[in-house]
């Protein structure tokens, strides 16, 4: 399955799973409204360093250490930018807010520290859509779906990609209804959802692209999408086939250790349908080595999920408890599913928020129309009384 976070070097340059960043910045940032730092005079110290910046020259110093990989850093400068918001500021300032949220969200994802990006991303888009930052509100219903995604709700998955596809078609924001074609077809193939997963493929068929910025990209997902939805019929050996395309493309094209991660899970799950246990045993620890080798921390958890069950199945004990007791260290230390669950109740509620916010407009609404009908009623009675002791005269 080929998920990408929006604006994230995920594709081109893999994050490592642990970044030693300089002495200097090695401080990790969190806030109660964003992200706070677990040294306060040190944070102090360095926004005092920054104040003569703009928030837009924060936030290109912070781009510029994470395309080093200096993480830590980039994080205490996009937490820098962050902290600037206030409710009233301009809204190209607030965008400039919107975007370090998505950026430190983003590294956060990269890092393994979902329930981190999914804090900062939430508050991201509340300050987008208090200021129809919309391409931003994309990135953000994207990334929000991936983490859904992997916490295993593909339903809530959907309803966030589906949100994103919908504001593509209402902006004409290309790059992304790419993007989100592709994961509403495999998030529904997953579910399963076999007459939406085919819609979605078909949409992505009548995109047509041939221009090169997205070519690569798009090929790429046709090819692995149509052996998903192949094995919807059941016809996984076509699938199999398809897929297996799909990584020889992003190979030739050289493309990055992602897709062919993306494509490998994939395979072997075709191979698995069609019970050849070698062939599903040979992709699956090439999903788990390239996952392992590029720090891809959720494909990583996927593929220690399977394998000891596999091995399991041919009573190799040792390489099963191996592979568990990998497994069980790295979910106990990233997949915080209690404090995703509360991370997902604070998104409830701002749903319902804002909800309620829209009910008590409407409210306001039709009590404004209804004092301004009273008060055309009012008048309309007295022309009428006045027309009649007029008439009287």
């Amino acid at each position: 399955m080929h998920h990408n976070q929006s604006d994230t070097p995920i594709r081109t340059k893999p994050p490592l799973f642990l970044i030693k960043a300089p002495l200097l910045w090695t401080i990790l940032i969190f806030h109660a409204t964003a992200i706070f730092s677990q040294d306060k005079e040190a944070y102090a110290n360095f926004r005092e360093q920054t104040s003569h910046l703009s928030l837009q020259e924060i936030i290109t110093q912070g781009d510029k250490y994470a395309e080093k990989e200096a993480n830590d850093t980039a994080i205490i400068l996009y937490s820098v930018a962050i902290n600037h918001f206030y409710t009233d500021m301009p809204d190209a300032d607030k965008k400039l807010c919107a975007t370090a949220h998505l950026k430190a969200g983003n590294i956060y994802y990269a890092q393994g520290s979902y329930t981190n990006a999914m804090d900062v991303y939430i508050k991201g888009l509340k300050i987008s859509e208090s200021c129809d930052f919309h391409t931003n509100i994309i990135k953000l219903y994207n990334n929000i779906g991936n983490i859904y995604w992997l916490f295993q709700d593909l339903e809530k998955a959907a309803t966030y990609y589906e949100k994103g596809y919908k504001l593509c078609l209402e902006h004409d924001y290309f790059a992304a209804k790419v993007q989100m074609l592709n994961n509403l077809t495999t998030t529904y193939v997953y579910i399963p959802n076999p007459e939406k997963a085919k819609y979605y493929f078909n949409q992505q068929k009548q995109l047509n692209i041939t221009d090169s910025t997205f070519y690569e990209m798009y090929y790429y997902n046709m090819l692995l999408d149509e052996g998903l939805i192949l094995s919807l019929d059941g016809k996984y050996k076509e699938a199999a086939r398809s897929i297996k395309s799909s990584v020889d493309f992003a190979k030739t094209n050289q493309m990055g250790p992602w897709f062919e991660c993306a494509s490998y899970e994939d395979l072997y799950k075709m191979y698995q349908k069609l019970n050849e246990r070698d062939s599903t045993m040979h992709y699956l620890h090439l999903f788990y080595a390239t996952a392992k080798e590029n720090g891809f921390t959720d494909k990583l958890k996927e593929a220690l999920k399977v394998l000891p069950v596999l091995y399991e199945k041919v009573n190799d004990r040792k390489n099963a408890q191996l592979y568990k007791n990998e497994y069980l260290v790295l979910t106990d230390s990233i997949f915080n599913f209690r404090e995703f669950s509360r991370i997902k109740n604070l998104q409830f509620l701002y749903e319902t928020e804002k909800y309620n916010k829209e009910i008590n407009n409407l409210i306001a609404l039709q009590l404004i129309k209804e004092k301004e009908i009273k008060s055309q009623r009012k008048i309309m009675t007295g022309i009428l009384i006045s027309a009649l002791i007029f008439s009287f005269l």
